[in-house]
């Protein structure tokens, strides 16, 4: 056998891929303690956050799409004035979160759970996810959660048989609200709303942004998967965390946002497109590549976005294009 193999950049991003995937997934399923921007938790358990309860308008109804297949789901309606702190913070154990405008000045979630197999129906039961509602001191808490008993190995010996869970927010699109989310197991897909702060933690998921302006900084953190941001506007700082997982960032090319990138990945690629550019930097130490950029136009833009990226192992591609 060829030994040079074993020192080969091949080897090590196998290496390094295995060891971090399997990593990622013992952490989603061991829930650690997450610092959210205004508390600290161990679990979407609402009954612990402070606050008083909210009481939203609710409808169920239970489909069944087949002989094997079914689908639970659950309506929420809440008042735009439960925002009226213009915070919120949403909790999801498990499953996809998506986050879009809504078709009126109300505040939409919808819980879909879904089954398939010879045993759909009882799945969906013994499988319940619960939402409930809080309020603090402007502060908007929205959790979903197994149901009460089910443990988070137990969960995903059901996913495991065929249940899907989605978790769709719609919002008001000017809300201009700020945002935390956390998934443990998920993908988090944001589209065609404005924001103000955005805070984005799972473990194993990806992140995406569709049309999102963000009016605030961006921060999001996520041990297994692909994060992609596309934003027509942007005026706060961005940072990005991975442990495994490609990195992709789309911002508008204008005189009026000036952007200081700094870019670094154990294993992996950097890539840079802002136009012209004062400051251009590139380091590589093996696999290691680091990339620093500064727009020409930084100091006299009116608008500053410094942006840092930090991956272990994936790609990371920044880019600009002229506004539509």
């Amino acid at each position: 056998m060829d030994r040079g193999f074993f020192r080969s950049r091949e080897f090590l991003v196998a290496s390094l891929v295995g060891l971090l995937v399997v990593g990622g997934w013992a952490a989603a399923l061991s829930y650690q303690a997450w610092q959210g921007p205004s508390l600290d938790r161990t679990s979407c358990d609402t009954e612990a956050f402070p606050g008083a309860a909210i009481t939203p308008q609710v409808e169920e109804s239970t489909t069944p799409a087949g002989l094997s297949t079914a689908q639970l789901e659950q309506r929420y309606v809440l008042p735009l004035g439960a925002l009226q702190g213009g915070r919120a913070d949403l909790c999801s154990e498990v499953g996809d979160l998506t986050i879009t405008a809504s078709p009126d000045d109300q505040i939409h979630l919808t819980v879909f759970t879904r089954a398939t197999g010879p045993q759909a129906d009882a799945l969906l039961r013994e499988a319940r996810v619960e939402v409930a509602f809080t309020q603090e001191n402007g502060l908007l808490h929205l959790a979903s959660r197994q149901r009460q008993g089910l443990d988070a190995w137990g969960f995903m010996a059901f996913v495991s048989h065929g249940l899907e869970v989605e978790m769709v927010l719609q919002v008001p699109a000017a809300a201009g609200f700020n945002l935390s989310t956390r998934t443990d197991v998920g993908d988090v897909t944001l589209s065609d709303v404005t924001l103000g702060h955005l805070l984005v933690r799972t473990d194993v998921g990806d992140v995406t942004t569709r049309n999102v302006s963000l009016l605030g900084p961006t921060d999001v953190v996520t041990d297994v998967g692909t994060v992609s941001l596309d934003y027509p506007q942007v005026t706060g700082a961005i940072g990005v965390t991975t442990d495994v997982g490609e990195v992709r960032l789309l911002l508008p090319r204008d005189d009026r946002f000036g952007y200081h990138a700094t870019l670094r990945t154990d294993v992996g690629s950097t890539t840079a497109d802002l136009g012209p550019t004062s400051v251009h930097r590139e380091e590589e130490d093996g696999a290691s590549h680091r990339l620093e950029v500064r727009t020409a136009n930084w100091e006299s833009a009116p608008t500053k976005v410094p942006i840092v990226v930090v991956t272990d192992v994936g790609d990371i591609t920044l880019a600009t294009r002229n506004p539509t």
